[in-house]
């Protein structure tokens, strides 16, 4: 393939990247404002861009590491039960990361490859942001919360600009990430 057709291709994707992206209907919400949903009040806190992971835990030994190319974005989300209900289910999915050129799926720690120990680096120590990952599912108390981090892998040159996910009996919802972002 010549230079040219390679540029030809690479020009097309990210035409297409773009078109996609700008077809996004904007975000409903911002960054760090509470979202009222079916007895839940749901907030994006944070989004934070890192190279390493280190898991928040009780031994703080499991590190992890964005393959080459990409990194990590957390967003820190935080949902209250103000509904009254005890036992309220937390029902929200489909979480997706949209950036500058496309849009990701939220990755699973146990997607995520540790680094072993004996190869932990200076670097690594120096760099790496703590995480505590948002559960799937929990049942939360009346006027509880609970707080954790999404976790999205992309390409380590996009930027963050919204996060969607649905919210069982309410919809989709769109948070713009501008404002609350910390790049690496």
């Amino acid at each position: 393939m010549t230079s040219a057709l390679r540029l030809a291709a690479v020009a097309s994707a990210i035409a297409l990247a773009a078109s996609i992206y700008l077809a996004l209907p904007p975000a409903g919400y911002v960054i760090g404002s509470p979202i009222e949903v079916d007895g839940w009040v749901i907030t994006a806190r944070g989004v934070v861009e890192a190279k390493y992971l280190k898991l928040r835990s009780c031994c703080g030994l499991t590190f992890y590491r964005a393959e080459k190319g990409f990194k990590f974005v957390l967003v820190n989300l935080e949902a209250v039960n103000a509904g009254g209900d005890y036992g309220e289910l937390f029902r929200a999915r489909g979480f997706r990361l949209i950036t500058d050129r496309g849009a990701y799926p939220r990755a699973r720690l146990a997607e995520l490859k540790p680094i072993p120990v004996e190869a932990l680096s200076g670097e690594v120590l120096a760099e790496f942001v703590e995480f505590s990952e948002l559960p799937d599912a929990c049942v939360i108390a009346p006027g509880e919360s609970i707080r954790g981090d999404l976790i999205f892998v992309v390409p380590a040159a996009e930027r963050p600009s919204m996060l969607e996910f649905e919210v069982a009996g309410f919809g989709v919802v769109r948070i713009g990430l501008e404002g609350g972002y910390s790049p690496a």
